[in-house]
């Protein structure tokens, strides 16, 4: 089981300008609430009790919404001076010693009910050192796809084109890491 999730939120909310001039789009109210409190409750339900926000646009914003825990979750945050994708802020967070042995990594952008638990248990099984959630869709047309092995390892990552694509799993923004 993996107890602690980084979930990226340094992005700037470009498509939901001129909102986000004002508001961070990781505090940003959906249902009178803020939209990462919504996956906060969905981490957890599978879980997990301590969160890493790596936060870049309007990072103290979003601390001096979101505070130092969420319904007895713990919440740290490490400060993204220019956007750093995916791997950056695992990187970022690990040099700052925030890490514990399993985590998530979580894209902070997406409702989902996806099941944390199967991928953990897929994960296990394998016995990866990372295990990446793929969601199937019916319209690839948006998104990169990730086209697998037999046994499910990756076998790359194509970038969104017109046309056939060999697969219509994308990836989900949920992924396991083991840090060493």
């Amino acid at each position: 089981m993996a107890r602690q999730a980084l979930i990226l939120a340094g992005g700037e909310g470009t498509r939901l300008r001129p909102l986000t001039l004002t508001v961070p789009k990781p505090v940003m109210p959906l249902a009178s609430r803020p939209f990462l409190t919504f996956m906060f409750d969905w981490a957890k339900s599978h879980g997990v009790e301590d969160v890493v926000l790596s936060c870049g646009y309007r990072s103290d914003a979003v601390e001096d919404v979101l505070g130092q825990e969420y319904e007895g979750m713990a919440l740290h945050y490490v400060h993204e001076e220019t956007p750093l994708d995916t791997a950056g802020p695992v990187r970022l967070a690990f040099d700052e010693g925030l890490l514990q042995e399993r985590f998530y990594v979580l894209n902070g952008d997406g409702l989902t009910d996806a099941d944390l638990t199967a991928e953990v248990a897929q994960h296990e099984a394998t016995g990866a050192r990372v295990t990446l959630g793929l969601i199937a869709v019916e319209d690839t047309s948006s998104y990169g796809v990730v086209p697998t092995k037999e046994g499910g390892e990756v076998e790359a990552f194509v970038e969104k084109q017109e046309g056939p694509v060999p697969t219509n799993r994308v990836n989900g923004g949920m992924y396991i890491v083991e840090r060493e």
